[in-house]
């Protein structure tokens, strides 16, 4: 087979058939992995592994990921999206911690596609309508990484100049300092945008603001504007580590009450990439 597995058609068969990784995994037809099973699966990942290793530590993966033969020139790399809750085991070699997801994606990049590249995952039990819930939530993450070998390096990244962050964070810091447009501030120094990094106090204040009697504020495009921030920036000599936080509004439509369609969902997590 070309590929462990492939997206789409194939993973259309795997859901159809209810085959694919473990007798609990299984592919559904959007390539997403779910768990039939009564028990959180167990994930040991870190930035680096090999797709080979990953598969050896995570028998129950395959047949789940995406994955290019190491000879095969493709443009896709390692793709793994699993939409269920997880027992996250991160280990690379320098960092290593443990917790459970709601939902984690493992990628590769053009330069290391048959190997883990970034990781993106949010952590259980999503509070909804709780702000202050979700911020203690990201404070039990920047507590655990403040105790780990990872760096805190939030001034840097505040204040560095843009060549000096490039070197760092490569692609991903590659515009943090530079003002796309005269009329805006650079991504990292813009209130609004994603790369503006906060305090955990300036996330709780923007998150609070998003409701005013109980009324959730919302985007031109009439979805709930629950408000995203960063609130941490770590690095090892192996990756670069961002902590965050989400939020969404409620899925239904005209079928939800007044009170559903006002309510926030708040995630937090982290996302874990491959330094250059």
């Amino acid at each position: 087979m070309r590929y462990v597995a492939i997206y789409g058609l194939v993973a259309m068969l795997l859901a159809a058939c209810g085959k694919g990784g473990s007798d609990a995994l299984f592919v559904d037809p959007n390539g997403f992995v779910l768990n039939r099973g009564d028990k959180p699966a167990q994930l040991n990942v870190g930035i680096g592994m090999t797709a080979e290793r990953l598969l050896q530590l995570n028998p129950s993966l395959k047949g789940t990921a995406w994955i290019p033969s190491q000879d095969e020139k493709v443009f896709d790399e390692l793709r793994l999206s699993m939409q269920s809750e997880s027992d996250l085991q991160y280990n690379d070699g320098i960092l290593t911690f443990s917790t459970c997801v709601h939902s984690i994606s493992i990628d590769g990049d053009k330069d290391f596609k048959v190997g883990v590249a970034s990781i993106g995952f949010k952590v259980c039990n999503p509070p909804v309508d709780d702000p202050n819930k979700v911020i203690e939530q990201a404070s039990k993450l920047i507590d655990m990484l403040d105790k780990s070998m990872a760096k805190n390096v939030s001034n840097f990244y505040r204040t560095a100049t843009q060549s000096d962050l490039t070197k760092v964070g490569g692609e991903l810091w590659s515009t943090l300092a530079t003002q796309t447009f005269p009329s805006n501030p650079p991504p990292r120094d813009d209130p609004e945008h994603w790369d503006n990094l906060m305090s955990l106090e300036q996330a709780r204040a923007k998150l609070l603001s998003k409701k005013v009697n109980g009324i959730a504020k919302r985007l031109d495009d009439g979805r709930v504007d629950g408000g995203n921030a960063l609130v941490g920036v770590y690095a090892t000599d192996r990756a670069i580590i961002q902590v965050g936080i989400w939020s969404s509004g409620t899925f239904g439509g005209e079928e939800l009450t007044v009170e559903q369609q006002n309510s926030i969902r708040y995630f937090t997590g982290m996302s874990i990439r491959r330094r250059p």
